[in-house]
């Protein structure tokens, strides 16, 4: 769930990292994350899920790894 006042948008370059890239710049601009202990919603798998077309896909997922370690600080490639 995200609140209205969020100004942070989805990248639409993204498919397969577009939640993780979402909630990484929505933390660094400040906005307050919780975590909520029950189920809130259930999706049901199919074929016409990105999910499905992204494993059946590998180099989407590598496309999109590259363009997130792009996105990232070299502070995170020091260790």
């Amino acid at each position: 769930m995200v609140r209205r006042t969020v100004t942070t948008r989805y990248d639409t370059r993204l498919i397969w990292l577009v939640d993780v890239d979402y909630c990484v710049r929505s933390i660094k601009a400040g906005y307050r994350v919780d975590y909520i202990d029950e189920p809130l919603l259930n999706i049901g798998m199919h074929q016409e899920q990105a999910t499905v077309f992204c494993y059946e896909n590998p180099h989407i997922i590598l496309r999109e790894n590259i363009l997130y370690a792009n996105k990232l600080s070299k502070e995170h490639f020091k260790r």
